[in-house]
């Protein structure tokens, strides 16, 4: 079990983005463009084995191995900030999906929205069994893609609760999961079933999940973890879109991913 505190290095996005006078923890152009000539970008519909559409970005050049990451959206659904986290993946050699669990319920367009109270309708209609099987079909595509790929799991806020879910509701699709500031009730009961490596990013000043929480599961789990809880952050920090934003937390948490994801995810 690994838990520690703090925040560090910025990350190479992040970077960019600042020597680029980019202002972020506002409405900002993407940190990767859907036209990046490195990357492929789209959205695509239900059907041929996906449950829901989803919006998808991958590597140009793709191999048999190359690792997919199933992404769960956060409660403004797929808007530009998931969307231009799938592209940053895929910039940095990842396969990565983002199913839309709002599909079909006509929810509003996440984009640019402050008020997350509207999607409250949307949220208490999807449950999940269906969450579930949309989240496996994101790994099934990207094993269209590459047939021998590991594949993660991870989620935001409402997306990293429902990723608590998927070692145990969805075992053996995936390789590792990564929660952002998802609620780890959950998990506290279903310690015991979780047994693939967990990647944590929490804040400190987060009211809404106590940070004590989080490291009383830390404790619990048996699997590998990287968990860290960032004293300068609360929620959603990481949506660089939004007021919650905190440089320093989201910079570092986003190195760390990428060191969590080539550590479980290499072939």
């Amino acid at each position: 079990m690994a838990l520690s505190s703090g925040a560090a290095l910025a990350g190479t996005s992040l970077a960019q983005a600042s020597a680029q006078s980019m202002e972020l923890g506002k409405t900002h152009p993407p940190l990767v463009p859907e036209d990046d000539p490195a990357i492929v970008a789209a959205w695509i519909p239900n059907g041929d084995g996906l449950p829901v559409r989803t919006y998808t970005a991958r590597p140009k050049v793709i191999a048999a191995t190359t690792p997919g990451v199933v992404i769960t959206m956060h409660v403004w659904g797929v808007d530009t900030s998931m969307r231009d986290f799938a592209r940053r993946l895929a910039k940095a050699g990842y396969i990565a999906a983002i199913p839309d669990l709002y599909d079909g319920l006509g929810a509003p367009n996440g984009d640019g929205l402050t008020d997350y109270s509207v999607f409250g309708p949307f949220r208490e209609k999807i449950d999940y069994p269906h969450m579930d099987s949309q989240l496996r079909g994101g790994a099934t595509w990207i094993h269209s893609q590459a047939q021998n790929a590991k594949v993660a799991t991870m989620g935001f806020c409402m997306g990293g609760s429902i990723t608590w879910h998927q070692p145990v509701e969805n075992p053996g699709v995936f390789s590792a999961a990564a929660i952002f500031y998802g609620n780890p009730t959950f998990a506290e009961s279903h310690v015991d079933q979780i047994k693939i490596p967990i990647f944590g990013g929490f804040g400190e000043r987060d009211t809404s999940i106590p940070a004590d929480q989080v490291r009383a599961l830390a404790a619990k789990l048996t699997v590998p973890t990287d968990i860290k809880i960032y004293a300068e952050a609360g929620h959603a920090f990481m949506d660089d879109q939004r007021q919650s934003y905190v440089p320093s937390a989201a910079a570092d948490a986003w190195e760390r991913l990428l060191a969590f994801y080539a550590k479980y995810l290499s072939a």
